[in-house]
């Protein structure tokens, strides 16, 4: 009778009384037959609460009294009511309640965005939640490689219960690359999100830049001429390369503190750079020293191929000899 007034539905539901409280309801002289009242209760197993079904039993019965019908009901109930309710041993036993109410009753379908209000604090900065997250959207979505995550937005996965998940990273790429760190993501142009005018900051472009250099063991101007302008673009460099006129432009400010000069590195030089005379100028004074051209009659040792190698084949397309490159 004591314990059903005093909702005590469970052994560890006893926690909460006090001798005081049983000798005010008339428990007074039985309380005298004992040194406590833990000495007049049965005694809770060992690792009682350690029994799934021991869990179950509790959380049937808190479900019960709060009109808990199916899952998403309990995207209402908070760690601490449960715990104020008894059950303070059992979570001690999980993560989260989340991840609680996912093994004690695996025949439901928990879902993160409709059970996010008792998700833990802190919970999205664990790895693992966050690639538990990004496993069952992915499952959702029939993404089976990383090339597929091309056709997802940043808004989607924030639609999906990943928006606190996200703001942990400064895109859905650099969210991709934390989670899945098996995978070169350089390959594959993931759509993000980035601040208004994030790729205008040159530190942001450097980034990119570092890191292609790093992976291509690039440590002086000269050996960008590995890479072509695909390369770079292909490599994840296409939000900054967008943003200029050609591979070389882009080197030029974004290494400022280098001297460039696509002639010797073998870069391609932008668009319309041949337009402008003073270029020509440049590509004629860069032969006569490179190639100790002291007279006239020095430039007849010039060969076609040593003019190309020199980074002059778009000049030589404007002009049908090197004597009306001179000319000029």
């Amino acid at each position: 009778s004591f314990a059903r007034e005093n909702n005590i539905y469970t052994p560890s539901d006893w926690a909460k009384i006090t001798d005081k409280q049983v000798a005010e309801a008339g428990g007074e002289f039985l309380l005298l037959h004992y040194a406590s009242l833990a000495s007049a209760l049965p005694i809770i197993p060992r690792n009682y609460w350690s029994n799934v079904e021991n869990q179950r039993q509790f959380l049937d019965e808190f479900a019960r009294q709060h009109n808990l019908e199916s899952p998403t009901d309990w995207s209402n109930i908070t760690y601490r009511q449960i715990a104020d309710a008894g059950g303070a041993t059992i979570l001690q036993h999980y993560p989260s309640l989340f991840e609680a109410l996912k093994s004690i009753y695996p025949e439901h379908k928990w879902d993160i965005k409709t059970s996010r209000r008792i998700v833990p604090q802190n919970y999205w900065k664990d790895i693992r939640n966050q690639r538990r997250f990004f496993d069952e959207f992915a499952k959702q979505q029939n993404i089976t490689g990383p090339g597929d995550w091309s056709n997802i937005s940043y808004d989607q996965l924030a639609s999906a219960g990943g928006g606190s998940l996200l703001k942990l990273h400064s895109s859905l790429s650099s969210a991709l690359e934390a989670v899945y760190p098996e995978h070169d993501w350089n390959k594959y142009r993931v759509r993000t999100r980035h601040p208004a005018g994030y790729w205008e900051d040159v530190r942001n472009q450097r980034k990119v830049f570092d890191k292609i250099a790093e992976k291509h063991e690039i440590s002086c101007p000269t050996d960008w001429a590995k890479l072509s302008y695909n390369d770079v673009q292909s490599e994840g460099g296409w939000p900054v390369l967008s943003r200029y006129s050609s591979l070389y432009s882009a080197l030029e400010t974004i290494y400022p503190e280098y001297e460039w000069n696509f002639h010797t590195s073998r870069l391609r030089g932008p668009q319309n750079y041949w337009d402008c005379f003073d270029n020509v100028k440049k590509f004629v004074n860069h032969l006569t020293e490179t190639h100790c051209i002291k007279q006239d009659e020095d430039w007849y040792r010039l060969s076609l191929e040593q003019i190309h190698a020199a980074g002059g084949s778009a000049l030589m397309k404007r002009y049908s000899s090197l004597h009306e490159i001179l000319q000029a």
